[in-house]
């Protein structure tokens, strides 16, 4: 007893040393958080748990009808006729791995046959580590759009027989990407297994002729693959020429907004678009000269009163976008700048597009290249946060870090800091819902989307500086309302209960308790509880079923 009361009056004097000085709290917090964010200190995290758990790696364990053959470099030296045909008449499923080098762990295959017979899927595949175990690829769940752009559906690969037998006789395949391109065009159902299951190469380099081949048959016509040090990512193009409109709220802070609408002026390489700004309550009359001024230099610049005390973050948008004149919208924060000059072609030719929802890009802070926002992960906190928040986009990154950062993809949310979408979409759902003032309201309209079947897209090559909250006040900013953004988080939570704890575009095994994405053991991943009212208790995520278990198939299965 005595021992616990002296820690507990350590911690209080702790804790009130932090309160006093709030600089070394912060200091504190960075180097924690930049130390476990290391691939280095995530490496030996990784192995240490893969040793205990997993001492060894054995071959793969002989199972019913496997057939332990390379085929990764058959099948790019041969038609897809010539595999098809090369396949045992009663196999259910064949079974791939992506190059010859691959190790698949023990019961591999049993773990995508179960996965394929639980889900009805045709096409299965699973986490994946280096080739000498030191760092695992946690995927996500199925992305139509991250495909299209790396080979991120590697090592071993379960693929039904039917599927098999659907795609064209004659197809020509020239490497692993391009059969898991026309294969997944036609799979009914492809489903992930959240669970390392190969020992392979990590590039997930993509075949470039092939992703145009895959865009000239879905119809993306016109479409681009830009290479880059950091990725390789399909760009569209834009098939008409719409009107685009910004819509801005804001309320004076004149710095602020004449940095935003210059940088668009400057840099944006698109013509046909316009600026709603909605004024707030602006009593500055510097502020109301500088609008005049735009006015009367740009046709397509509009102000739209909106005053409202106290500020509405949702309402204002929504009254911009009735306001507006767009087939398209952007939703703009007035504390952004515009670096990529073609960002509203790339924002414009996805959103488009009557399969997606919100399109969201790349925010860093200013002056330095750290993430703000990659995509939102729905469930980090108990509630949702943004993707890889504090990471330095220059420096060493994990595999997943760097496919996450770098790769168009799908994701549950983005933010509405920079959010483009069909001006008839956000009509259909309401526009963003009042009752969510400041926070979460980006989040709810994109999971909105995605009841409606529509996907959400993060496009990493288009960037968007953002001196976050720079324009609210420094009383508003330290205290940022928390009596109301804790209701709003109840109200979130109640509504996407089911949604929060489940992100399909977040591996389960990255971290929910804070923004990094790095690796976290299975057993000892912290979760939020969220009671029946909405609040959230901190506890431990359940066990999740052991990776490795020896599970019997009935179904054949052939591996090439």
């Amino acid at each position: 007893m005595a021992g616990r009361s002296t820690r507990s009056s350590l911690e209080r004097v702790a804790r009130e040393t932090l309160d006093r000085l709030p600089w070394l709290k912060i200091a504190l917090k960075y180097c924690i958080v930049h130390t476990v964010n290391a691939p280095s200190w995530q490496s030996v995290s990784y192995r240490r748990w893969r040793a205990k758990e997993y001492p060894g790696r054995p071959p793969i364990e002989d199972g019913p009808r496997v057939l332990a053959r390379d085929g990764g470099a058959w099948v790019r030296e041969q038609t897809y006729r010539n595999l098809t045909t090369s396949l045992e008449a009663e196999a259910d499923y064949v079974a791939l791995r992506s190059s010859p080098g691959d190790v698949p762990w023990p019961s591999a295959v049993a773990h995508l046959v179960d996965a394929a017979k639980e889900r009805k899927a045709d096409l299965v595949y699973a986490d994946v580590e280096s080739a000498d175990g030191h760092e695992p690829l946690l995927v996500p769940a199925w992305d139509p759009e991250l495909l299209e752009g790396r080979s991120y559906i590697t090592g071993l690969v379960l693929v039904s027989s039917r599927l098999l037998s659907v795609v064209e006789a004659g197809s020509r395949v020239t490497s692993h990407h391009d059969l898991m391109l026309l294969l997944t065009e036609r799979a009914e159902q492809v489903a992930h297994v959240a669970t390392v299951l190969t020992s392979t190469d990590l590039a997930c380099q993509p075949d470039v002729e092939a992703v145009l081949r895959h865009a000239e048959r879905a119809g993306l016509n016109g479409a681009q693959v830009k290479v880059t040090a950091a990725a390789s990512n399909l760009q569209l193009v834009m098939r008409a020429n719409p009107l685009i409109s910004i819509v801005i709220p804001s309320k004076n802070a004149r710095d602020v907004i004449s940095q935003c609408i210059e940088s668009i002026y400057v840099e944006t390489t698109y013509e046909n678009f316009e600026i709603v700004l909605v004024d707030t309550g602006s009593d500055d009359p510097l502020v109301r000269d500088y609008y005049d001024r735009v006015a009367a230099d740009h046709a397509n610049f509009r102000v739209v009163d909106y005053p409202e005390v106290p500020f509405s973050y949702a309402k204002s948008c929504n009254m911009g976008a009735e306001a507006a004149r767009g087939e398209l919208l952007v939703m703009l924060n007035n504390d952004t700048e515009v670096v990529t000059p073609d960002w509203l072609e790339r924002l414009g030719a996805e959103a488009a597009r009557p399969e997606i929802g919100a399109v969201g890009c790349l925010l860093l802070y200013p002056g330095v290249k750290t993430v703000q926002h990659a995509g939102v992960g729905v469930g980090i906190f108990g509630i949702a946060g943004n993707l890889l928040a504090g990471v330095s986009a220059t420096s060493r990154l994990t595999p997943t870090q760097e496919l996450l950062l770098h790769s168009r993809r799908n994701a549950s949310a983005v933010t509405a800091a920079c959010l483009a979408i069909r001006a008839e979409t956000f009509a259909a759902v309401g526009g963003f819902d009042p009752r969510l003032r400041i926070t979460y309201n980006d989040v709810d309209l994109c999971l909105k989307f995605v009841e409606l079947g529509l996907r959400n897209i993060y496009l990493p090559d288009v960037v968007i500086v953002h001196h976050e909250s720079v324009s609210i006040s420094k009383l508003v900013a330290g205290r940022r309302d928390w009596d109301e953004v804790a209701v709003a988080s109840r109200q979130f939570v109640l509504r996407w209960r089911e949604r929060a704890g489940s992100d399909p575009y977040m591996n389960p095994h990255l971290s929910r308790s804070d923004t990094l994405c790095r690796f976290v053991p299975p057993h000892s991943q912290r979760r939020h509880d969220q009671q029946k009212d909405g609040s959230i208790v901190s506890g431990s995520w359940p066990s999740w079923p052991a990776s490795w278990r020896q599970v019997g198939a009935e179904s054949h299965v052939t591996i090439d």
